[in-house]
């Protein structure tokens, strides 16, 4: 079954309530929330059908990329140390950000780094970048293969001494190896990013009547406490008379504290429901934008005023949900789960608050 023909589904179920969607509140919210859920499907299919142009465009690249590696890597003595080799550094729960990670990552490949822009000289590299980095970094989305790069052997080797990394000689050797600091043959354009993602939100959410705020695009602290900044915001506007919708991209963290199961927005969403208890027309949702959350099969969480004591009647406590860091089992329990299956992209996440008013 189609995302579409499952919020088809929902839609017949909703209209079976027989609820007055002019007048009840509950039929208005449920009536908004579908609306949304179309909105979204009618995205994902055509995010499906973009990803699926786009792999066949990706395949003609891949068989051209493939020619400038004959011409260029077989010929090149210096690329020989990276030949028929794995470097594997374990670094699973070590609290290394991606930036750290990817400053290391880049000095043990043959193209990261800016050496595949540098190996391609005297050729013109035109580079598409898609984004999963907050700020955009160039050189460092990707480990950038096509962008100068800024960071230096000297932090590398200091990141590697920092998470007490085990690194065999060859390996500390290839961190010692500099990178190219500047490419005269590069041309580059982000096309994607959580930049983006937060604008198409905010227009979405103004086609639906809300009048949007876009919060940041560069969200970086742990989910629980986005979601309870976002609860706070709720608070705060209650009073207003006009819908509002606040939107905060970026990428947060979990603590693990327990052995549950769920993920980042998932936990987002979890901790805002214990603060927008009893909300009216209140709701927060937050979703991966590749439609994956940690290692379960949502893409992200729902919430809204009545999510809490739905889970009180079935003996769920959140505090303790989120000690255990089990935020899937109880969003399940509560029809809180979004579920979109994978879209064929990754800029960040989104989170969004949404008051309703009428």
């Amino acid at each position: 079954m189609t995302i579409s023909e499952k919020v088809a589904y929902l839609k017949g179920l909703a209209e079976g309530l027989d609820l007055d969607t002019t007048k009840s509140k509950e039929g208005k919210l449920i009536s908004v929330m579908i609306g949304i859920l179309e909105e979204l499907a009618m995205s994902v299919e055509d995010l499906e059908e973009n990803a699926l142009n786009l792999g066949e465009e990706i395949d003609v690249l891949s068989d051209d990329l493939a020619d400038v590696e004959s011409e260029v890597f077989d010929e090149d003595d210096d690329l020989e140390d990276y030949d028929d080799d794995w470097f594997e550094v374990e670094c699973p729960t070590c609290g290394a950000d991606i930036v750290e990670m990817n400053t290391v990552r880049k000095r043990l490949s043959a193209v990261k780094g800016g050496r595949f822009a540098e190996n391609c000289r005297p050729a013109k590299v035109y580079s598409v970048i898609l984004s999963d980095i907050l700020g955009d970094p160039l050189d460092m989305i990707a480990s950038g293969p096509a962008y100068p790069d800024s960071s230096t052997c000297a932090q590398a080797l200091t990141i590697a001494s920092k998470y007490s990394l085990e690194l065999s000689e060859k390996t500390i050797g290839l961190l010692n190896r500099e990178t190219p600091k500047s490419l005269s043959n590069v041309e580059t354009v982000v096309t994607g990013s959580v930049k983006n993602l937060c604008r198409a939100a905010a227009a979405v959410c103004k086609e639906l009547g809300y009048e949007p705020h876009i919060l940041t695009d560069r969200l970086d602290c742990q989910a629980r406490e986005a979601g309870r900044f976002l609860a706070a915001i709720a608070k705060s506007h209650q009073a207003d008379r006009k819908s509002l919708a606040y939107i905060a991209g970026g990428e947060t963290v979990v603590l693990l504290t327990g052995k549950g199961k769920g993920g980042r927005n998932q936990e987002l969403a979890l901790a805002a429901a214990e603060g927008i208890c009893g909300l009216e027309d209140t709701a927060v949702f937050s979703v991966g934008s590749d439609g994956t959350d940690g290692p379960t099969d949502a893409a992200g969480g729902y919430c809204d005023g009545r999510t809490k004591q739905i889970l009180n009647r079935l003996g769920v406590d959140i505090y303790q949900t989120l000690q255990e860091n089990d935020s899937y089992e109880a969003l399940r329990k509560a029809g809180g789960l979004i579920l979109t299956g994978a879209t064929g992209t990754n800029v960040n996440d989104v989170a969004v608050l949404l008051i309703r008013r009428h």
